[in-house]
């Protein structure tokens, strides 16, 4: 009887040091997810009644940072205020001054005549009284390997309050944001996105505040109503919009924290995996002088992808360039006087989470599911991706792929960019021909045991 106790003790302690082992080692070795930022509700109301316009200025001219200002007086209750939003190509949404939406919208299009809106629980974001909307829109046009373009830069707006809609009209505020240049160099012609090249001398930093005054500003144009040619279709957003973690410090930002710069330097941070992300500075400096920020995974043998060039103005600054890169490595190219007061960086992505979990007795196999999770992860945004740096385009055997590892890796959210992808590759079919790469506009690609492999994963 005693021996049989001792065996049950044993036992019983074993399990329990096996428990405190796993949890110790989640709690040590895994990294948490980065604190996310607050986000507006999605919305599925059918059938949307649609009455906003679509607006822009009197010009079209591609990578062009429009901002567009409207004030609107609330004068009656409300519980709720749903809004849909459209543009090509990509937006920033401020309500009385404060962020609501990073990058909202999504790569035109699920078929070759379509544009996907968004659709947001926004009443948290209002007040009975004045109010004012702010929205940045990033018109791209030209053609790619995962966008296609409308040809025509424009934005639609849309909320029902009460019994009332406010919507996108000519007593909209528009101006181009002069602060984005032109760079003269683009990334590869597989990328739509194009590099930022941002002059802090030309900025006006508080145009989407409330008292900003936009007086001088000109009243937007109509260019046309939902559905209306050359946008097309309206389709729903069908995944979540993308998470953003606050700014986050570099690892080694120690190093480099108070120094002035006394030659040119290129100061390399290190980001713990690699992620998508948008760069970040507070800096102290002459006016004029010219920064550049890239990765490790800027360069590559089919050509370039995204950078960022930030001039500088004079004093004390911060910026954070809103276009995404990724990579673990960051170099920042400073000139001479470039007092650094803080370098970070906000992590973005598909809004999923890592829910799967491997563990076993080998620490190399251990490392390399993270790893590979991690690789699964940055290669997900608008659609799964073959990379995030060179292409940032649907092939549908990466897709096919991907979707299995989800499966075991991420959670069910990850499901619906799958689902999308269907609908996309389905949608952009050429008769009884399914395209290997969509949507695509620069060239026509069919690769048989790319299709073939996804409708084996498929049935």
């Amino acid at each position: 009887m005693k021996q049989k106790i001792r065996i049950i003790t044993v036992l019983f302690l074993i399990c329990i040091l096996l428990f405190v082992g796993i949890w110790i080692r989640k709690k040590l070795f895994l990294k948490k997810e980065p604190i996310v930022e607050k986000q507006p509700k999605q919305t599925y109301q059918e059938p949307v009644q649609w009455h906003g316009n679509y607006i822009w200025d009197e010009t079209n001219q591609n990578n062009t940072w429009m901002c567009f200002r409207k004030k609107v007086n609330i004068d009656q209750d409300f519980d709720e205020i749903v809004a849909q939003i459209a543009v090509d190509s990509k937006y920033w949404l401020y309500i009385n001054g404060q962020i609501v939406v990073r990058e909202g919208a999504l790569k035109r299009g699920e078929t070759r005549n379509s544009i996907y809106y968004d659709e947001l629980e926004l009443s948290s974001y209002f007040q009975k009284g004045e109010n004012t909307i702010a929205v940045l829109v990033w018109y791209w046009g030209d053609v790619s390997y995962s966008h296609n373009s409308s040809g025509q830069g424009a934005m639609l707006f849309q909320a029902k309050i009460g019994n009332s809609y406010l919507v996108s009209d000519e007593s909209w505020k528009v101006a181009k944001n002069k602060a984005y240049l032109q760079d003269e160099l683009r990334p590869n012609n597989r990328l739509i996105e194009y590099n930022v090249y941002y002059d802090a001398t030309l900025s006006q930093e508080d145009w989407y505040q409330p008292n900003f005054d936009d007086t001088s500003w000109k009243n937007s144009k109509i260019l046309g109503l939902a559905g209306d040619y050359p946008w097309g279709q309206m389709i729903q957003r069908n995944i979540p919009q993308f998470k953003n973690s606050e700014i986050k410090q570099y690892e080694n930002l120690e190093k480099y924290q108070n120094n002035t710069t006394t030659q040119e330097e290129i100061v390399e941070m290190k980001i713990p995996y690699n992620a998508q992300f948008t760069p970040y500075l507070k800096i102290e400096a002459p006016a004029g002088q010219k920064i550049t920020i890239k990765t490790d995974q800027y360069e590559d043998v089919c050509g370039d992808s995204v950078k960022c060039t930030y001039v500088t103005k004079q004093g004390i600054q911060e910026f954070e360039s809103l276009a995404w890169m990724n990579g673990e490595k960051v170099y920042y190219q400073l000139p001479k006087d470039v007092k650094i007061l803080d370098l970070g960086y906000r992590e973005t992505g598909y809004n999923t989470e890592i829910a799967g979990d491997f563990i076993c007795d080998n620490e190399f196999f251990n490392q390399l599911w993270k790893k590979a999770a991690r690789t699964l992860y940055v290669n997900m945004r608008d659609s799964y991706m073959d990379c995030p740096n060179r292409e940032r385009a649907q092939w549908w055997g990466d897709t096919s792929m991907s979707m299995l590892q989800a499966m075991y890796a991420l959670d069910t959210k990850a499901h619906e960019l799958y689902e999308k992808g269907v609908k996309t590759t389905i949608g952009w079919k050429d008769g009884d021909t399914l395209l290997t790469v969509v949507p695509i506009t620069a060239d026509y690609l069919h690769l048989p045991v790319q299709m073939l492999a996804g409708i084996r994963v498929d049935v």
